[in-house]
């Protein structure tokens, strides 16, 4: 079984002050016991290494980052132009984004919670 990891839970797993921080180090821990392949993208480490300066510094991030460097069950795919413009297709068809005047730009929905863009 291979699992997907996102932004959020990375964070959670290097960062000691995340509210979500025991549980996602348990998880993961409990993963790497269990020898499980864990799956993300090169956007996400860029967008986790980014947010991640901001909370823990350089000096931690690069810490974390050279572990999962070495981590053996890590699989880091790139993100490629088809996965792009199929991610596009989703977000289109759910009505989350539309272009206009060949302007792309974007508003945070606070109430729902989600990225609209318009």
């Amino acid at each position: 079984m291979r699992i997907f990891v996102d932004t959020g839970a990375w964070i959670a797993i290097a960062d000691r002050n995340d509210q979500y921080a025991k549980i996602a180090s348990q998880f993961y821990t409990d993963l790497i016991h269990q020898r499980r392949n864990l799956i993300t993208s090169d956007l996400i480490h860029v967008e986790t290494f980014n947010l991640l300066s901001r909370t823990i510094g350089s000096k931690t991030t690069v810490k974390f980052g050279n572990v999962l460097k070495t981590h053996p069950f890590l699989i880091i795919e790139p993100i490629t132009r088809l996965d792009w413009e199929r991610g596009m297709s989703i977000l289109s068809s759910m009505g989350l984004m539309c272009f206009h005047n060949n302007v792309f730009s974007h508003s945070i929905n606070k109430k729902a919670g989600l990225l609209k863009w318009q």
